[in-house]
Parts: C-alpha cells; sequence; structure tokens
C-alpha cells in the first residue's frame, strides 16, 4: 500500500511539471472517473435503493455458514444453519440499500496533435457501504458491505479506457440474523455451544453437535484490470478481471487458493488442522489455474429522449470458485474440482435518467432482473431469481 501512494505521489510531481507545456491540461478533483460504473453491475459502485424480490419462495431459505464439531466422533466440519422456518411467499421482499462515493483525485490530458491521438490518466478512489434488510417482521438486517477501490485509468482518444487498481471489500452477518440462527437451533452457549436443534444438512438423526464459529465475515484484497469502449450512438462496451491477491481470501473461507489462506481463514486454525482441510486443499488445487478469478462484462446503450436518457444495461459474471461446488450445490472448503463449471450471473433492466441533477448527481429510476447471488457479500453462496426497482444515483 506504501509503495502505491508512492507511485501516486511521484506520478503527481510529473503530471505537474508537464502540465506547463501547451500539449498537456491538469485538473484536480474532476467531477467523475473517466471509467463508468454499470448500473447492471451487481458489484459496481453505484448508489441506490431498491426494493428486491425473490421471484421463488424457495429461494428464500438463507442460512448462515458454520463450523461445527460432532461430539461423539470429534470431527469438524462446515455447514449451514438455518435461520427460521420456511418462509411464506410474501415475505419474499426485501431492501437493498447502498450508499456509494466515486472521485477523481486528479487527472492530465495529453490534447494529442496531427498525428497522435489525445490521451487522459486519471487517479481515483470509490467506495461503498451496502446492506440487505429483511421488509417482514422487525426488518431483521441480513448482512452488512463494506468496499473501496484505488485505481488509475488511462483514456486514449476519448474512446477506449484502461483501467488499473486494487479492490478491497469485506462484510458480515447482520446480528439480529445471527441472534435469530442461534435461537432457532437452540445454541446453549453455557454448555460449550451445544446445538438442540440442528438444522444442517450433515446432521445425523440423534447425533450431538456444537457449534464452533460461524462464519461472522467475509473478505478479500484483489487486483482489478478493466477496459471499456465509449462507441458512437451512445453505446459502450465494457469488461473486467479481478484476481485475489495470494495472500487473501474471497467469500469466505472456501475461496483461498493457498494453504496459508486458508489456515488464516478457516474460522478455527486449530480445528483445520486437526481435520486435514489445509492440506487436502493445498493438494487438490495445487499445479492448477484456479486463483479465485472474477471476470465480468457487459454494455450499456443510451437514448437520449428529452428531458431523460434511458439507458438499456446488461451485464455477466463469471465466478471462478463455482468449481468449489458440491454435487448438492453448495460452496464446500474441500470441494474443489476442476472439471465443476464456473458459476455465471447475469443482470439485465433499464433505467431512465433524469438529465436535471440534484445534488450535482443524475438521479435514476431503475428496474433490473437478476439471476445469480443474493445482492450481499455474506451470502455470496445463495443463488436465485430477483428482481430490483428502485431509484439510483450517480
Amino acid at each position: 500500500m506504501k509503495r502505491l501512494f508512492f507511485c501516486i505521489f511521484i506520478a503527481v510531481a510529473v503530471i505537474a511539471t508537464l502540465s506547463a507545456g501547451d500539449l498537456f491540461s491538469f485538473e484536480l478533483a474532476p467531477d467523475q472517473p473517466l471509467f463508468k460504473e454499470s448500473i447492471s453491475d451487481p458489484y459496481a459502485f453505484t448508489t441506490g435503493i431498491h426494493i428486491v424480490m425473490l421471484t421463488k419462495a424457495e429461494d428464500n431459505n438463507f442460512k448462515v455458514s458454520c463450523l461445527v464439531q460432532d461430539v461423539d466422533s470429534g470431527k469438524i466440519m462446515y455447514d449451514y444453519l438455518a435461520i427460521r422456518d420456511p418462509l411464506k411467499p410474501k415475505d419474499n421482499l426485501y431492501i437493498n440499500m447502498k450508499l456509494s462515493g466515486s472521485t477523481s483525485l486528479l487527472r492530465t490530458r495529453f490534447n494529442g496533435t496531427d498525428s497522435l491521438p489525445s490521451v487522459d490518466l486519471d487517479f481515483n478512489v470509490l467506495g461503498y457501504l451496502n446492506t440487505l434488510f429483511c421488509l417482514y417482521g422487525a426488518s431483521d438486517t441480513l448482512d452488512f458491505d463494506g468496499s473501496y477501490q484505488i485505481s488509475t485509468t488511462m483514456r486514449i482518444a476519448d474512446m477506449v479506457s484502461i483501467r488499473f487498481g486494487l479492490h478491497h471489500f469485506s462484510g458480515h452477518y447482520g446480528d439480529e440474523t445471527l441472534q435469530k440462527m442461534y435461537n432457532y437451533n437452540k445454541v446453549d452457549f453455557n454448555n460449550t455451544g451445544i446445538i438442540h436443534n440442528y438444522t444442517g444438512a450433515k446432521g445425523e438423526s440423534g447425533r450431538e453437535y456444537r457449534l464452533l464459529s460461524e462464519t461472522e465475515y467475509v473478505r478479500d484484497n484483489s487486483w482489478i484490470i478493466g477496459a471499456q469502449v465509449e462507441l458512437p450512438f451512445g453505446l459502450r462496451v465494457y469488461g473486467q478481471c479481478e484476481i485475489p491477491q495470494k495472500d487473501a481470501w474471497l467469500r469466505p473461507f472456501i475461496h483461498g487458493y493457498d494453504a496459508s489462506s486458508i489456515h488464516r481463514c478457516g474460522g478455527s486454525e486449530g480445528a483445520d488442522k486437526e481435520d486435514g482441510l489445509i492440506e487436502r486443499v493445498a493438494e487438490q488445487k495445487r499445479g492448477t489455474a484456479y486463483k479465485a478469478l472474477r471476470v465480468h462484462g457487459g454494455l450499456e446503450y443510451t437514448i437520449d429522449i428529452s428531458f431523460a436518457n434511458l439507458i438499456l444495461s446488461a451485464d455477466i459474471q463469471a465466478h471462478q470458485d463455482g468449481q468449489n461446488r458440491n454435487s448438492s450445490g453448495l460452496h464446500e472448503i474441500d470441494a474443489y474440482s476442476p472439471s465443476n463449471p464456473w458459476e455465471f450471473e447475469y443482470t439485465f433492466g433499464g433505467a431512465l435518467e433524469l438529465k436535471s441533477k440534484i445534488g450535482g448527481r443524475n438521479t435514476r429510476i431503475e428496474a433490473l432482473y437478476h439471476i445469480g447471488r443474493a445482492p450481499a457479500t455474506q451470502w455470496f453462496y445463495k443463488t436465485g431469481s430477483f428482481i430490483y426497482i428502485g431509484f439510483g444515483l450517480n
């Protein structure tokens, strides 16, 4: 991180020197970064509030990822414990709230010549806070997420942009969700965490289980590299690849592809050693191309309709961690197989963006349809079909 800030400082000094000439211009804190965020990218740095509806009642069966121990055998394993009884269809509504900010710190522009195109260089910082509330009962919070990105973008000929940077995100279960899981499973913390109503898929009738820890947070530090092309007539095409750093882990414990990563984030270091999870996963993934990559791309088409812009958008996400799904479709720390397919997400829809700005921001009325993971980092394993209707800011 220190090296990154040092490089930025050097770049500022160089840019300031070059800006003295007619061929170069320099701008501090321009209005917005060069690389645009897509309204249909589930992980974009955009602000919005949406009503979210799951289209199928069975998709509403959220469970908490936990580390448990079979008391009789001493075996330690990961499992998913229920929060409550299966919900009724009317309980399939949620509120997704995301507060985001993005700013360019500085920008320099080479104005171009008769033989050379213009080149812009932009340094920016982006961040968001994201949460998912239930729209029933006491409006429990399922999840809190935080993310930031430090990046630089180069744009050539006012058309092609290339972005490179560092992306960090972390998230954890909502306290209300964890408490409901404890209550529903009748976890006795006065008796070393014995579970009196075990709801895990791996449980056997008559066996006794102990809760060792719930995976309360997820975290990752990744490198990102992306490109976009702004074509005539309002069409924009983009793509991006996210590459986790070697000593990082990703949504949540099963995506670490280095033995030390799994050891550090598995929830219980001693338990992982005893169960041989570290050695088994390291052996499975050694020599493979598995890097827990996330690759996505899409397009946006903007149509001018006098008082507003109509934006049509589509995004496709490809997660390499789909190779960690077992035969039941759940993610497991020791379920990796290179023959398993990557996991895909699809989002498409549109927005009506008013040309009159509010507080310096564009306001949008949005409607999106998402097939894939739940809109909360901690629930990455939970997939379904989601309809979003609400407002967005840019």
